[in-house]
């Protein structure tokens, strides 16, 4: 808590010495940016010193136009939409690793409440809880290979997505060099 509370006081600091006079005055401190949010005294704040125009230099050089950006420099391309699909997929196939995950924990903890379960007069508990681990087994084992198959279908299409999207760039990037 008393680091953020640094970080806020030099911030707060710089932005009361305002743009382009970060050094206007001394840092003092977070303790004094504390003690004047304690007491509700201003900070004192040095006055901004008066800014002179820059003085051009005379040229003898005709002036130059600029011509405006090309647009199609700007924008990015456009996503292919394997590589969407893909990313979906790996995304999935994590989820699917965590119900896997779940599904062994389940298994786990059922095992655990078998072991002292050994009586004739168990039996119906002892059912129950073997029909509760069969389940978690069977969602350990699905999700797993739900998990893994989404993965590696991801995987392939994101490469394929991506392998399109490189060669479209480099064909723009021909048609733009080919073009006045």
């Amino acid at each position: 808590m008393n680091a953020a509370r640094g970080v806020i006081a030099a911030l707060t600091c710089a932005a009361l010495a305002g743009p382009g006079h970060a050094h206007a005055r001394p840092y003092a401190g977070p303790t004094a940016v504390a003690a004047a949010a304690q007491t509700g005294a201003p900070l004192e704040v040095a006055p901004p010193a008066a800014a002179t125009p820059p003085v051009a230099a005379p040229r003898d050089e005709a002036p130059t136009t600029v011509p405006p950006p090309r647009l199609d420099r700007v924008r990015s391309a456009a996503r292919d939409p394997r590589s969407i699909a893909g990313a979906t997929a790996v995304a999935l196939g994590a989820v699917a690793w965590i119900a896997a995950i779940v599904g062994l924990g389940l298994g786990a903890n059922v095992d655990d409440e078998l072991l002292p379960l050994r009586d004739r007069a168990d039996l119906e508990r002892r059912r129950t809880l073997l029909a509760r681990g069969a389940l978690a087994n069977r969602l350990a084992i699905g999700a797993g290979v739900a998990a893994a198959s989404a993965v590696a279908v991801g995987i392939v299409l994101m490469a394929l997505g991506r392998r399109r999207e490189r060669r479209a760039a480099a064909a723009s990037a021909q048609l733009r060099a080919r073009t006045p």
